[in-house]
């Protein structure tokens, strides 16, 4: 039943004019998580909430993305923002690890350099420790997506939510 849903939202979103990302099961912490800008003292990077890869090491970083990347955390770079004020270790983000969201294939979309305008999905499996009981396995699957428009209101979001659930 789980595997017929899941196919279900994939036509769906087809349906709606969506492609869908793919990504690697095995990611970078770059991907994962520093090019979403997680930094990369968060919590959610401690060993207990991702597997990570005894002696991996990540070789698909492009440099020029790694120092924008980097840029960001430690000062803002040429966002305006003033960044999360620490160093950013370049080793630490070639660890690495199960995937642990979806939003890794949407961050390896945007940075691949999209069609705009465009309407992006996955429907991925992800991995975070858990403990495992009735409600709770370490890994499951995930849905996302997002649109990239010159122009995008409320009213799109709502249309598109409107269609996906008829």
């Amino acid at each position: 039943p789980y595997r017929v849903f899941l196919d279900w939202v994939r036509s769906r979103l087809v349906a709606l004019g969506f492609e869908e990302m793919s990504g690697p099961l095995v990611e970078s912490d770059f991907w994962d998580m520093d090019a979403l800008f997680m930094p990369q003292f968060h919590s959610a990077r401690d060993i207990h909430d991702a597997y990570y890869i005894k002696d991996a090491s990540a070789s698909d970083i492009p440099d020029k993305l790694l120092k924008k990347v980097k840029a960001v955390h430690e000062s803002g770079g040429d966002t305006g923002s003033s960044g999360w004020k620490y160093h950013f270790d370049v080793e630490r983000t070639k660890q690495m690890l199960l995937r642990t969201q979806t939003t890794a294939c949407s961050a390896r979309k945007l940075a691949s350099g999209p069609v705009v305008p465009g309407k992006y999905f996955a429907v991925a499996r992800c991995f975070r420790y858990d403990v495992v009981d009735a409600t709770h396995l370490p890994d499951f699957n995930q849905t996302e997506g997002f649109v990239i428009s010159q122009v995008l209101d409320m009213r799109l979001l709502i249309a598109l939510l409107n269609m996906f659930s008829e």
